[in-house]
């Protein structure tokens, strides 16, 4: 994918010759060089995928009006704690994720 929207990668030209699909990369925070995805064009619409990671607004500002959010959240609420430690997110980080996000679905 894209590092940024409007650039063009050759695995993002690819997806855009074959298969009518484009895609973003966003800067997450987890470990060095982690990257959440929004992908325009497929069957499911809008699609934007996390991975592991801490919440993020500029997620959430990239993956604006998505049809389907999927948002790791590893730990439950209660355990915000450890989840900034561990860099990730808990179930209610993730809800306000897709509420920010404006998620369709």
């Amino acid at each position: 994918c894209d590092m940024k929207q409007n650039a063009v990668s050759p695995i993002g030209a690819r997806l855009r010759q074959e298969l009518g699909i484009s895609c973003f990369s966003v800067p997450v925070t987890h470990c060095l060089h982690s990257f959440a995805v929004v992908l325009d064009g497929t069957p499911f619409g809008r699609v934007v995928y996390s991975g592991d990671c801490r919440p993020s607004v500029q997620l959430a500002s990239a993956g604006k009006g998505a049809d389907l959010l999927i948002h790791e959240a590893t730990f439950e609420d209660g355990m915000e704690a450890e989840a900034v430690i561990k860099k990730h997110s808990t179930v209610g980080e993730a809800l306000f994720i897709g509420k920010r996000m404006d998620v369709q679905g």
